[in-house]
């Protein structure tokens, strides 16, 4: 992911080439593949606070799933604490963890709608 660039890469190994950019929301942060590798869950922490990526951002951070069988279409979208960083995915994709920077939170969510 490109966290100046809000977008996150597609890369062919095979070819060693990137296939595409798919555009995020503000500030992609982390992301993680879920087990079937079919979405890819990213944090975006939002826009920075004007006197510092340190201090609060003015408007909370971002879930954004993406859904690699269907075109990268992003299929949800939700709001996390402020500056959301770290992201784990358990592996029966049931259960998601956020942490959020500069709350000092982690935010706990359960999948009960996207299948692999």
């Amino acid at each position: 992911n490109n966290l100046r660039r809000n977008h996150f890469v597609v890369y062919d190994l095979k070819k060693d080439v990137i296939v595409r950019r798919v555009p995020t929301w503000i500030h992609p942060n982390n992301l993680k593949l879920s087990p079937g590798k079919r979405y890819i869950y990213i944090s975006t922490r939002g826009p920075d606070n004007p006197k510092g990526y340190l201090l609060p951002s003015p408007q909370n951070g971002r879930v954004q799933i993406f859904d690699s069988y269907n075109d990268y279409r992003c299929v949800e979208s939700f709001e996390v604490g402020n500056q959301p960083i770290g992201i784990a995915l358990t592996s029966d994709h049931q259960i998601l963890a956020i942490c959020n920077f500069i709350d000092d939170t982690v935010e706990i969510f359960t999948n009960d709608s996207l299948v692999e």
